[in-house]
């Protein structure tokens, strides 16, 4: 399915990077008079002093388009950081989705009685505060998520 975010995304990032490049090029181009301008200026005014340096436009298109990449590299970073993307199915909802292949029927039947009957036999809370637990929590045995959903929950109802 064509998702309308990603093509945003995609655009946005071709577009900073086409104006990076183009940036660079317009403030190196102003920055630096051609050779043929400053014989003319020198004419001009007085003899030269010293030998014009001539311009090499393929070293300054390629720092153009090296400072381009770098700042689109430093921006998407920047982005990626402040919003990680999982690798979940990206038709589901990523906070349903098991950690590593850990679900509550992997626990023993002793904890998922427990928690059933905290939860008074509500199979889909129990299996979406599992699967919560385990992203939150990575690395963990199912028994462990088991216990500390278990936990969380006693310790929640008597705070009340």
């Amino acid at each position: 399915m064509f998702r309308l975010d990603v093509f945003s995304k995609s655009a946005a990032k071709a577009s900073l990077l086409i104006s990076a490049i183009l940036g660079s090029i317009l403030a190196a181009s102003v920055a630096v008079p051609t050779s043929f301008e400053s014989r003319t200026m020198q004419l001009d005014t007085a003899p030269p002093s010293e030998e014009p340096t001539d311009v090499n436009f393929g070293a300054m298109l390629a720092i153009a388009v090296v400072s381009g990449v770098t700042l689109c590299l430093g921006i998407k970073g920047t982005v990626d950081r402040n919003h990680p993307q999982s690798d979940v199915n990206p038709g589901a909802n990523p906070s349903l989705q098991p950690s590593q292949g850990i679900s509550l029927n992997r626990a023993s039947r002793s904890l998922q009685r427990q928690l059933l009957l905290l939860l008074h036999d509500d199979q889909a809370v129990a299996h979406r505060l599992f699967v919560q637990a385990s992203l939150r929590y990575p690395g963990e045995t199912p028994n462990w998520y088991a216990e500390k959903v278990i936990y969380d929950l006693e310790r929640d109802r008597g705070a009340r």
